[in-house]
């Protein structure tokens, strides 16, 4: 479980820092007289630095199946049909066995 905290929230800095700091940049650092041009190709930057901080959204799952025994235990049993269903007041008494 930590391992799995650590990997994604390394992944989430990892992702959505770089749009941070460029935008942070983009506002404090530039001139905004500057040609049509320069801004053109600063569109361009901020939309890949956009479709890199939209990777923390859509690779999550990846991470917990990467790095959870857990998590990919239960979907192995979701897909291969050996999760038995039980009736809901012994999924209740079974989880408050374990507290």
């Amino acid at each position: 479980m930590t391992l799995t905290l650590i990997t994604v929230s390394l992944f989430f800095l990892l992702t959505t820092s770089p749009i941070s700091i460029y935008q942070m940049w983009r506002e404090n650092l530039t001139d905004k007289s500057q040609s049509i041009e320069f801004w053109d190709g600063h569109d361009t930057i901020m939309a890949v630095l956009l479709l890199i901080s939209y990777l923390n959204n859509s690779c999550n799952f990846y991470l917990y199946v990467l790095t959870a025994s857990r998590f990919r235990a239960e979907l192995r049993n979701m897909f291969c049909c050996r999760a038995q269903v039980k009736p809901f007041l012994d999924v209740i008494s079974s989880v408050r066995s374990e507290e």
